[in-house]
């Protein structure tokens, strides 16, 4: 429900009757649609309308997808098979098919999907064997922008809201005696006549925390990238190199501030 005060407004989706919701992902398309996975099928629940319509997913399954409110809304799921996976793009408005990529260098699986800002690029990422980063034009699939290897399968991909040639890619834990990064990010550069990607490995080992600690990553609002830990600890990482750039003290501190201006009050979330 939606409720309105003289200075606050809080929204609330209660979600019922979801038939084998297949992953914890939900996104938002536009500012009223809500996209999640149901068995082999895209569920979009309109918050305005509390409707729903389905997209029925090619193959076997649906591994992963992504949104985009670009174009008018576009949505991008992977299939599990049978054989190779392949990816397609739909239109919101009517589920039109936009484009499909077959051969997309996977022949296992693809394990997270990603649209930049504009939604003229989509990347993805397969798994082992390939273990690839691929970014390509959203309106032309086939048309390859940039590759690069991945150490490990990816769980998801971030563009950079300020730079779409920067991808930052969250990786599977690996364990606790791991020296590959939970975390990387692939920044896209000219060399000359073609393009070229640089990996930056986020070194979380050099602010004491062990790779196969961080749960979660994002881009922050100056162009760097915070990781959290399942130990409640906050870390700020540079783009440019990787390197935690303030104490995990220091920024789990200031963000359990903020956090408590959104703490309930009489049963509300009050944004401050």
């Amino acid at each position: 429900g939606v409720s309105e005060g003289p200075t606050t407004m809080t929204t609330s989706l209660e979600v019922q009757n979801i038939f084998g919701v297949a992953s914890g992902c939900a996104e938002y398309c536009d500012a009223h649609t809500v996209v999640t996975q149901v068995g082999n099928a895209l569920r979009l629940y309109d918050a305005n309308a509390r409707t729903a319509r389905f997209l029925a997913g090619a193959g076997t399954g649906i591994s992963c997808f992504a949104t985009s409110p670009a174009n008018g809304g576009m949505l991008a799921y992977a299939t599990k098979g049978p054989g190779a996976p392949a990816v397609h793009v739909h239109a919101l408005a009517d589920l039109t098919a936009l484009g499909s990529l077959e051969e997309c260098g996977a022949s296992v699986g693809i394990s997270a999907l990603a649209f930049s800002r504009d939604g003229k690029l989509l990347a993805l990422a397969s798994t082992a064997p390939e273990r690839r980063l691929l970014v390509v034009r959203s309106d032309a699939l086939d048309d390859e922008v940039a590759t690069s290897p991945l150490h490990a399968d990816a769980v998801r991909i971030a563009f950079n809201p300020f730079n779409a040639h920067d991808l930052l890619v969250t990786h599977e834990p690996e364990g606790p005696l791991s020296a590959n990064p939970a975390a990387t990010i692939h920044a896209i550069e000219r060399a000359w006549d073609k393009l070229t990607t640089k990996i930056v490995r986020l070194d979380t080992r050099s602010a004491g925390v062990a790779p196969g600690s961080v749960t979660a990553a994002a881009w922050s609002p100056d162009n760097a990238v915070c990781l959290g830990t399942d130990g409640g600890v906050l870390l700020v990482c540079s783009r440019a190199d990787g390197e935690v750039v303030a104490p995990p003290a220091d920024v789990t501190e200031r963000v359990s501030r903020e956090l408590e201006k959104f703490k309930p009050r009489d049963g509300e979330v009050v944004a401050p």
